[in-house]
């Protein structure tokens, strides 16, 4: 499906491997890494890069592969500390991509979160050879690695002619969906935001990612 539609790179291969990380890899030969959330592609995909979501450790030393999924913080300082350490464990190893991936409920949840992001992410910004960029910057890196030196040239924030996105997305509802987590005895409810002119006529999944009623 994704050969088909031309995308380049998946981001939801969950790994426990994370000492050192794993860097990002092809699927050109089939991969041997842990599965933590099944399915994983189990055949080559020639030409399609996963960028594997290395868990964290959290606060209370248990495996999280979202930010928002690990023990939740007590203050500032727990949170800082949830940062600071697991960017550690990339930078001071192997300096695999470290990414921070979360949803808007950990800023929801508790103000002092979006504090801590913004002074870790400014303490980052003081270090010459870390740079806060794309999944697709990570992949065109790879292919064509140059110096940190160079990196200034590859690594711009330059929107010019850049498509602007739609002025109002469209909120899309579905009801009784029993796709994985969820299941036919504990159906949930899932929400997307689209800047289509309607919204697919079923929550787009495996198999049918245009959300085509069939």
């Amino acid at each position: 499906m994704m050969q088909d539609n031309g995308l380049e790179w998946d981001m939801s291969w969950s790994t426990k491997s994370n000492d050192p990380p794993l860097w990002p890899f092809t699927l050109d030969y089939r991969g041997d890494i842990d599965c933590n959330i099944p399915p994983c592609p189990v055949m080559q995909h020639k030409g399609i890069w996963e960028v594997p979501l290395v868990n964290w450790i959290d606060t209370n030393d248990t495996y999280c592969a979202e930010i928002d999924n690990c023990y939740f913080p007590n203050d500032k300082d727990e949170a800082l500390d949830l940062l600071r350490s697991n960017f550690r464990r990339h930078y001071d190893s192997n300096k695999a991509p470290f990414g921070i991936n979360l949803r808007a409920r950990w800023f929801y949840e508790a103000h002092y979160n979006i504090e801590a992001l913004q002074e870790f992410l400014e303490e980052l910004e003081t270090l010459d050879d870390v740079w806060l960029v794309t999944v697709s910057d990570v992949i065109r890196w790879m292919k064509n690695p140059v110096t940190n030196a160079a990196a200034e040239n590859l690594f711009t924030c330059d929107n010019f002619g850049r498509e602007e996105a739609c002025l109002g997305s469209l909120l899309c509802e579905y009801t009784n969906v029993t796709y994985a987590p969820n299941s036919d005895e504990h159906p949930g409810d899932r929400y997307l935001h689209t800047c289509a002119d309607q919204c697919p006529d079923v929550y787009p999944w495996v198999n049918n990612p245009l959300g085509k009623r069939q």
